[in-house]
């Protein structure tokens, strides 16, 4: 407990981190230990170490512990750090701390003495770039201890960094406190000519959307009237939706126009007044359709189908079952299976009333390795389709859709894909 001016600050240890000396070097360098719950499940107290079994059992971490941004206290860092993998972060770290700088020092400890990487950190801390200062933090991998951002590490100045020739456009993401998402907006408008407003710039930063996000219609309407659309959208039909989930099912809506034969260059066609409805409707009809032909469809018909579809999408099926053992994973709740054919993904998507099968687009991110599709079943019931999970390949789950595009009882499933997500990380790892 600690009293200052007049306030109670109660600090609770969540994670501990011990490093050791140059001398020992083991890949992190470091040893991590967990605040924990009592032996009976319950919280054991403001201290929360259990040392019933010995110190060394706090190394698991069943509450989920996490690092996160923060302060540093602003007294004996450079003394912490010496003679240890991370010595070349202390006198950075105590002019941050100094500062007042909340950030995320853990991620940045794991690059350890990265030269490269503590020049870019304090070109971002002593350039005022602090909201980008953040961001680039959080781009550090704790898999494979590098950044993974889209700043240039190795630039020898400011433009180089940015990857921006235009000091005053970089001027402006410093008087705005522009983070990542600004940096990559702006060499978009540098490199196309196009001017973006500072109220689309804080639209498209605040929702993280990127310039693949708005791919699909960026040739026909300009970021402002993207921006206008998606929150009218959002305001009328989907307001328990997010923007980016909002443009992702609007492509998926042109996407099917296309699957339909339907022209999409005509305004009132691929600006909808109604989105959702007309989204449905298109689900709804690739579906009556894809069914006509299976009443019209033998053995062979269907074995003909499932070959064209090889072919029209090589190699899918083999990295679907190159990955089968890698996410496949069940408890004692749900299942995720690992689909073998691609009309088992098509059969999946009619039977949920949603895209995922009406969409090339999904077969053409399998075969490039951007996604995969895994279905999600409840184990008392494995043979009725009940999520489709569009997952990235260390595991970011990038979409769930249940039964019409809906997310029934997703506080309950949410607990068991993070369960997942840790069994992906390690198998892969």
């Amino acid at each position: 407990l600690w009293n200052r001016d007049g306030r109670k600050i109660r600090i609770n240890e969540a994670v501990r981190i011990v490093m050791y000396h140059t001398s020992t070097l083991p890949k992190y360098c470091a040893e991590i230990f967990y605040n924990q719950y009592g032996t009976s499940g319950v919280y054991t107290g403001s201290n929360g170490w259990d040392y019933e079994y010995g110190y060394f059992d706090n190394k698991s971490n069943p509450a989920g512990r996490r690092e996160y941004a923060g302060f540093l206290y602003p007294e004996g860092i450079e003394e912490a750090l010496n003679d240890t993998a991370y010595v070349a972060w202390g006198r950075l770290f105590a002019q941050m701390a100094a500062a007042g700088q909340k950030i995320n020092y853990n991620r940045l400890l794991v690059t350890q003495n990265n030269t490269k990487m503590v020049g870019l950190v304090e070109y971002l801390f002593k350039g005022r770039f602090n909201k980008l200062l953040r961001d680039t933090a959080e781009q550090v991998s704790y898999w494979s201890q590098q950044y993974c951002g889209r700043l240039c590490i190795n630039g020898e100045d400011i433009e180089e960094i940015f990857g921006i020739h235009d000091r005053q456009v970089i001027n402006r993401i410093r008087d705005v406190d522009g983070g990542e998402q600004m940096v990559m907006w702006m060499r978009w408008s540098v490199d196309e000519g196009q001017k973006v407003s500072q109220e689309v710039m804080e639209w498209l930063s605040k929702n993280d959307i990127t310039q693949g996000d708005v791919k699909f219609i960026k040739d026909k309407m300009s970021l402002q009237q993207i921006m206008n659309y998606i929150n009218r959208q959002q305001a009328e039909c989907y307001k328990s939706k997010t923007p980016r989930q909002i443009l992702s099912q609007w492509s998926d809506y042109l996407d099917m126009l296309k699957t339909l034969g339907r022209k999409t260059d005509d305004e009132m066609m691929y600006r909808p007044r109604e989105l959702k409805r007309r989204h449905n409707e298109c689900v709804e009809e690739i579906r009556r359709q894809q069914m006509l032909a299976e009443m019209k469809r033998n053995a062979k018909q269907r074995a003909a189908e499932a070959k064209r579809m090889r072919d029209k999408f090589p190699g899918a099926e083999e990295i679907l079952k190159e990955i089968k053992d890698k996410y496949e994973y069940k408890n004692d709740e749900y299942i995720i299976k690992v689909p073998q054919r691609l009309v088992e993904i098509v059969s999946e998507g009619q039977a949920l009333h949603h895209c995922a099968g009406s969409s090339d687009r999904y077969f053409d991110r399998i075969m490039q390795r951007e996604t995969y599709i895994c279905f999600l079943r409840k184990a008392s019931d494995p043979k009725t389709p009940y999520y489709t999970i569009e997952v990235e390949p260390g595991g970011t789950i990038r979409q769930h859709r249940g039964y019409l595009d809906e997310e029934p009882d997703i506080k309950l499933i949410k607990p068991f894909l993070r369960e997942w997500q840790q069994v992906i990380k390690k198998r892969l790892t």
